[in-house]
């Protein structure tokens, strides 16, 4: 079994299975044609391939399901998580038919990985829901493209546990955190970026210095573009932002300030020639920006673990302590509103109480 090709384009051999049972099968079957695709008004028909049915086996779908998950804009990490989830339980049920899978073989084989039965490791509360999500998905397109006339798993019920709450920066420790920050420019505007504004590690590192606005004195902003339009989003900053931030721009980037006029503070003006890449404001790494999270809070005699995700935590339920609308925090955070993440609400929800 192959899954760690790249997946971005997925080709004929990428994430291939080859079960113990392939070649003795291979030779009475027909061969999967796997170039063909469905010509069919059918929703779910598209990247299925023809010779695909309910007599087909899971091992002989993980090249379409891989397209077809392509084709959906699905991260190339959703592919590969999803690819590898399935094939699980292709090595589960090597000799079963499609159209032979019913809800209680998928029973248990979650069964099974949940309780380490035969080989399978023994998996924690969030493998299993990530399983259950990528098997629902795969079993709902094999439905919806006509390959089999029923979905077992749409009867298959899973209850995710919430996790245990975090232990997060109280309002007088993120106070004493801000002000130890204030000692180095970088601490500074990485604190009010984390803590204060609630962006995650990655969208920090991400961001240009073309990101930051602080044209107008007393309301700086970030702009984080993501992948997503509900990722996508203008936040405002601290006030006290936009001095280190010139500061650390002059220490940092003075190549990209203008040099025959002072900076007005917009993006815009800074010396960076058409079709060039602006700088990252940070360059760092993961493990820099972690360590230098650590020396803060040693500054600030908080013994607490401070990461990326405490401090955005931290960020959340202070704006619901301080009694802004639930909703308004998700979006802030550049979280969808649906379902999906209900259980980050109860958790904020949970620890704004707490910390009451």
């Amino acid at each position: 079994m192959t899954t760690t090709a790249a997946v971005g384009g997925i080709q004929q051999d990428i994430f291939s299975y080859k079960g113990p049972e392939e070649t003795s099968r291979n030779s009475h079957a027909e061969p999967v044609r796997t170039n063909e695709v469905l010509e069919s008004d059918h929703p779910g028909a598209l990247y299925c391939h023809v010779s695909l049915s309910g007599k087909s086996r899971v091992s002989d779908t993980l090249v379409s399901y891989a397209n077809h998950l392509t084709a959906k804009n699905r991260s190339k990490h959703t592919v590969s998580g999803f690819i590898l989830d399935v094939s699980q339980l292709a090595e589960f049920l090597p000799n079963m038919l499609l159209a032979q899978i019913s809800t209680r073989d998928l029973e248990a084989f979650f069964d099974c990985i949940a309780h380490g039965i035969g080989n399978n490791k023994k998996a924690s509360a969030a493998t299993l829901y990530r399983k259950h999500t990528a098997l629902k998905n795969y079993f709902r397109w094999l439905h919806k493209s006509g390959i089999i006339e029923a979905d077992p798993s749409s009867t298959l019920a899973f209850t995710k546990k919430d996790p245990p709450l975090p232990s997060i920066l109280d309002s007088q420790e993120a106070a004493r955190f801000i002000e130890a920050s204030k000692e180095v420019p970088l601490d500074h505007i990485a604190a009010l970026l984390l803590l204060g504004a609630g962006l995650k590690r990655s969208e920090v590192l991400a961001l240009t210095v073309h990101d930051i606005d602080v044209s107008n004195p007393v309301h700086p902003t970030v702009r984080i573009e993501g992948s997503h339009a509900v990722q996508s989003r203008t936040l405002t900053l601290a006030v006290e932002f936009r001095e280190s931030y010139l500061l650390y721009l002059k220490l940092v980037h003075h190549d990209v300030l203008p040099v025959s006029t002072v900076w007005s503070g917009n993006p815009a003006d800074l010396a960076i020639r058409a079709g060039e890449t602006p700088p990252r404001v940070f360059p760092i790494n993961e493990r820099l920006l972690n360590y230098l999270l650590e020396k803060i809070a040693l500054r600030s005699l908080i013994t607490k673990v401070v990461s990326c995700q405490i401090l955005r935590d931290s960020y959340a339920v202070h704006l619901i302590q301080s009694g802004e609308d639930i909703e308004s925090v998700i979006e802030k955070l550049g979280l969808s509103k649906d379902e999906r993440n209900a259980s980050i609400r109860r958790k904020y929800t949970r620890l704004s109480k707490l910390l009451t």
